[in-house]
């Protein structure tokens, strides 16, 4: 599955879509261009789950008051945010800032998939 490139206006409808993994980046930020290769091929092993991006820099003051939570957990680039459907909602899974290895990418999808 690829990496797919969310705007603000789409991001509930999309994540609604399904399971769900979100990297939260800013276009500047070394550190999330770096990773960038390593996010697309966890995405292309996973099929289960969808796979977003969305450039906080660019679209942090689009977000609105109903969003103030998620802009506030992105306090630094990138972000790794899991979320799953339930009951036609969105809860968020778990965050996973500091630690972007394979295994804890693995863990994070896998509790996205996780009832």
């Amino acid at each position: 599955m690829s990496v797919a490139e969310l705007e603000p206006g789409t991001l509930v409808e999309n994540l609604k879509g399904g399971n769900s993994i979100v990297k939260f980046y800013a276009s500047w930020c070394g550190h999330c261009q770096s990773y960038e290769k390593q996010y697309a091929d966890l995405a292309a092993r996973d099929s289960g789950t969808n796979y977003y991006r969305m450039d906080m820099d660019k679209h942090r003051g689009e977000l609105g008051a109903s969003m103030e939570q998620l802009s506030a957990a992105v306090s630094s680039y990138p972000t790794i945010l899991g979320f799953r459907t339930r009951n036609g909602g969105v809860q968020a899974v778990q965050l996973s800032n500091q630690s972007r290895t394979d295994e804890s990418m693995q863990t994070l999808a896998e509790s996205v998939k996780a009832e």
